[in-house]
Parts: C-alpha cells; sequence; structure tokens
C-alpha cells in the first residue's frame, strides 16, 4: 500500500475521530440542557406549589385514627381529641369554614368556691343585668373586688388533682373525646351533669314578665324610641337566656368549675390576613372615631412581642402557630416544637413520636395559605342591588364600621381591623386558656395564674387591667373583631355560637359596641332589611 493512500486513510480516521468527539460533546450539552430545564426552579416551582397544596389539601380534609399508619412513628389521633379531621370543624360554606355550634370547643375554668348569697333578682335591674345577675348568682351590682391576699400556689396544686393542666392555668381546653377508655367515664365524674341553672323555671317565668313588650309602656321617651329600646333588650334576652346551654357548672371541693364554649372560626382569606403587616394594624389602633369615640380598639400584644392576629382573643400572630397549635390541640396530633395535649388521668402519657413531619406541616399551612377570600355578591337585579348599597351605607351611618372597617391594609372586603374591643361583661369570658402537656425534663414552670373567688367573676370582668393596655393581653371583656366576609354562611354567631341570627349578635354587643347596637334597633323595618341585604351579601367564596 502506497504511502499516498495511508496518508488518506489516516486523515479520514482523525476527522472521524474529531467528528465523533464533537457528536459526543454535543449529546451530553443537549442531555445535560434538558436535565437542567427539567429541574430548573422556574419551570417547576408551580408543579411543585401545586403538589404541596395537594398534600396539605389531603391533611386538612384526612380522617385521622388512633395508632394511625399515616403518623411517622406517633400515636395517631388522640389521645384527647375534638374531632378526628380539620374539616370535620371548619366546612360551613365550603371546605375550609366556619363550624355549627356541635363543634364548639369546651373551656373549663376555676373559681374558689366561697360564700354564695341568696338567688334574688333586683327587679329594678335592667333585663340585661337581671340576666346576667341571675346567671351567675350575683344580687349586689358588679363592684370592683377587695384586693386579693396572694395565695400560695396551693390552689393549683388542689385544683391539679382534678385536672393537671390547672397546675399552670386557670382555664383550659376540656377535651370531648380520648382514645383511652376511661377517658369519658373520668370528664363526666370531672364536670358533673349540667345543673347550672338553679330555679331555672322560677328564673324563666320573671323574665317572661320583664321582657314582655309592655314593658316598655312606663317610658317617657317617644313610642317609636321605646318600641326600639324593648325590642333590643327583648333579643339581648332571648341571647342571654342560651347561656344556659353555654355555661355549665359543677362544684369540686373548695373549687367551682365553669364550662364555657368557643365556635370554630372561619379560614377563608386566612393567607391574606397572615400578611397583613404590623404597621397596618398599629394604624388601624392608632385611628380616632369622631362620631364613635367610645370605640378604641388595641392590638393583641403577646408576651413575646408579636401581634396577635388569629384566635377569638387575638391569641395567636401566625397562621402557621394557628393551625400547628390546632392540630396538636384540637386532633393530638404530636407536630414539630407543638407536642399533643396529654391525657389528663394518665399524666405521665407521652407521645412515642412525631404524627405529621415539619414537611407536612408546610404543606398544611400552604393550603390554608391558598384558601381563597370571601367576596360580596353583586347582584345583577337593579332593587336587590339598591338595597344592598342602602344596606352598606346604614352599616357605616350606625357605626359597626367603626371596629368592621371594610379594607386592612392590602385586604379588601375583610369587614375587621383584626383588633380588640370591650364588648361587655354579657360577654365576658375567660381571656385565655392553656392545654395540659406532660412536662419534658429540664422544661420551665409557667408562672400559675391566681385563682378568683367566684362570686366576683362579674367585678372581674368590669375591672380595667391593671397593666397598661397596649402592653397585656385580652381582657376577658375583650375579642378580636372577627371578619364578616362570609357572614351569611358562617352562622351561629359571636364567640360561643350563642346567637342563632345575625340580629341576635347585634343586641349582645355591649361595651363599646352598645351605641350602635341600639342604633340598628332604632332603624325602620325597611332600613333594616336594607341592613340585613347588605350583610346576607357577604357570602363565603364560591368553590
Amino acid at each position: 500500500m502506497s504511502v499516498q493512500v495511508l496518508g488518506r486513510r489516516s486523515s479520514w480516521i482523525r476527522w472521524g475521530l474529531l467528528g465523533g468527539v464533537c457528536l459526543f460533546v454535543w449529546g451530553c450539552l443537549a442531555a445535560r440542557s434538558a436535565a437542567g430545564d427539567e429541574t430548573s426552579p422556574q419551570a417547576s416551582e408551580p408543579e411543585a406549589q401545586a403538589a404541596q397544596t395537594a398534600q396539605g389539601r389531603e391533611l386538612f380534609t384526612r380522617e385521622w385514627l388512633p395508632n394511625d399508619p399515616r403518623a411517622h412513628g406517633g400515636d395517631g389521633l388522640g389521645p384527647v381529641f375534638n374531632d378526628t379531621s380539620c374539616v370535620a370543624c371548619h366546612n360551613q360554606g365550603g371546605i375550609g369554614g366556619s363550624g355549627p355550634g356541635s363543634k364548639n370547643v369546651d373551656v373549663l375554668s376555676a373559681f374558689r368556691n366561697e360564700v354564695m348569697e341568696a338567688h334574688v333578682i333586683p327587679h329594678d335591674t335592667s333585663v340585661t343585668e337581671s340576666i346576667f345577675r341571675g346567671l351567675f348568682g350575683l344580687t349586689t351590682p358588679p363592684r370592683p373586688p377587695a384586693p386579693k391576699a396572694k395565695r400560695p400556689n396551693s390552689d393549683h396544686e388542689e385544683l391539679a388533682k382534678l385536672h393537671p393542666g390547672f397546675r399552670t392555668a386557670r382555664s383550659i381546653v376540656l377535651h370531648k373525646f380520648g382514645t383511652d377508655g376511661e377517658y369519658q367515664p373520668w370528664r363526666v365524674k370531672l364536670i358533673g351533669h349540667n345543673d347550672f341553672m338553679r330555679g331555672s323555671d322560677e328564673f324563666v317565668q320573671h323574665l317572661v314578665i320583664r321582657i314582655s313588650p309592655d314593658s316598655a309602656g312606663n317610658t317617657n321617651a317617644p313610642q317609636a324610641a321605646a318600641r326600639a329600646t324593648a325590642e333590643f333588650e327583648r333579643q339581648q334576652a332571648r341571647g342571654l337566656l342560651e347561656m344556659r346551654d353555654f355555661f355549665t357548672e359543677s362544684v369540686r371541693g373548695n373549687f367551682r368549675l365553669l364550662t364555657s364554649k368557643r365556635n370554630p372560626t372561619a379560614l377563608f382569606g386566612a393567607g391574606l390576613i397572615d400578611r397583613i403587616r404590623d404597621e397596618e394594624l398599629e394604624a388601624a389602633a392608632a385611628r380616632k372615631h369622631k362620631d364613635f369615640p367610645g370605640v378604641s380598639g388595641r392590638v393583641s400584644r403577646l408576651p413575646n412581642g408579636k401581634i396577635g392576629r388569629f384566635g377569638w382573643k387575638g391569641q395567636t400572630a401566625s397562621l402557621f402557630d394557628f393551625a400547628m397549635t390546632a392540630c396538636a390541640v384540637e386532633l393530638g396530633l404530636h407536630v414539630p416544637d407543638h407536642p399533643q395535649a396529654g391525657l389528663p388521668h394518665k399524666a405521665d402519657y407521652k407521645a412515642p413520636g412525631l404524627d405529621m413531619t415539619q414537611e407536612e406541616c408546610v404543606s398544611l399551612v400552604a393550603y390554608l395559605s391558598s384558601l381563597p377570600a370571601p367576596r360580596e355578591r353583586i347582584s345583577t337585579h337593579p332593587a336587590e342591588a339598591e338595597m344592598i348599597r342602602a344596606g352598606r351605607t346604614l352599616f357605616h351611618s350606625v357605626g359597626c364600621a367603626a371596629c368592621h372597617v371594610p379594607n386592612l391594609g392590602n385586604v379588601e372586603g375583610i369587614y375587621s381591623d383584626l383588633l380588640l374591643h370591650d364588648l361587655g361583661p354579657e360577654l365576658g369570658d375567660t381571656g385565655n386558656y392553656g392545654v395540659f402537656v406532660p412536662e419534658s425534663p429540664g422544661a420551665p414552670s409557667a408562672e400559675p395564674e391566681e385563682i378568683p373567688q367566684f362570686t366576683t367573676a362579674v367585678a372581674e370582668f368590669e375591672t380595667p387591667p391593671a397593666e397598661p393596655k397596649d402592653n397585656a393581653p385580652a381582657t376577658q371583656l375583650e375579642w378580636r373583631t372577627p371578619p364578616l366576609w362570609g357572614l351569611r354562611d358562617s352562622a351561629p354567631y359571636l364567640h360561643d355560637g350563642r346567637a342563632h341570627t345575625i340580629e341576635e349578635a347585634i343586641a349582645l354587643h355591649g361595651g363599646e359596641a352598645d351605641e350602635s347596637s341600639l342604633r340598628y334597633f332604632r332603624l325602620s323595618h325597611q332600613e333594616r332589611q336594607q341592613f340585613m341585604a347588605f350583610l346576607k351579601s357577604l357570602v363565603a367564596p364560591e368553590g
């Protein structure tokens, strides 16, 4: 073979090798580029978010079981719980809505059982006062309590024998169910029967006389105003009589245990509420109401300095903490940094492991953040649209919008300032409540709350807090303004669900809202229809 032929072959081989190398490199770069496209954060972000939200929805709607295989080494549902899923208590108007009265949480508060006076109602007291004093066994107008001597922790130690949660708190969650067969008999023994309304038949007969339509006949006020006042009091009376179903009492040794309730709140638009800036809430608290000088809301400042946005008392700062506390307390799920509620009659029981991982907790909160905010229903019928418009104007003119502000920060249609307002003793209830959790080794012990005397319960409600208001947690009289968006689909109303209708809820607004409540009942029949047409245009989000 000639040298020339060999040279040509060598050249072909070199070019062939070079081409092969180029093809190989091009193929590697193409493959790398394709792989990069598949894992690119921009390309995968929507899919990752959708997967995270789907997992959160599954966790929200899941029916948990004791020793659930879905748990991660934990004990699943319980050992104490109020229901078996999140959606069981949050479903009115759609997944994530509020809950009916049957889903109320029981809160147990302790009072020292000292001298109780006879059950007498002075005839010259108002209807509201007579009902409230009758319910609480009081015979004299509320008065500031005498200075209380500091007691040692013996009260809490004695109460802890009834329920270990009383070791540090005077109000605790009393769970409805337990996975242990001994829990239900123990619970019944603790709170006894529903014997709160002593002499209730005689009491109700007295009220029927006091709240009859003729009760306004002795007033010198104009007839229309007198009728409005009488109806206002009748609505108050109806709501206050519901307290027989929402407050129960039992006597245990040196203490009286009073059970009250909390109604599950709607979670629609919770992500928007979570993102409202502190500055917006502080600005709302600083706002003055020239036409309603009695309205003076304040931010709920938590012990850690954060501002509360969630809960009836504004006791929780973030949606994440709100959701995790609900998992731990309402379902008995052991989650990171939020231990599950303990078994009160077997105080040494501890969770064997986690029920949800941190990733799952984040997914659950991501789903809650995605829940849409309710919007006002826009009517296409001219006459109805005009009624709603007129009702919205009346809502502002009677003063409701002083607290239920339409927009807060960038959140439109919320109808809340998320501030704490004094609503009077008729709605008064414990300012905060805890839950029993088995102590971990080395955990710091909380400062025990003083146990008040039962006979000064109402007086205590009417006594302003000793601490500066801006730095104190919610008092017994204060409640966070609940958003009104979705109102139509969120009955029953108020913190314990005692108001079956919107008008009952309005009538029971006392304290700062007392004047606005009375103004509503002074509206004409047509104006009240317009007012209700507006409120009932605030509906749950579709789908």
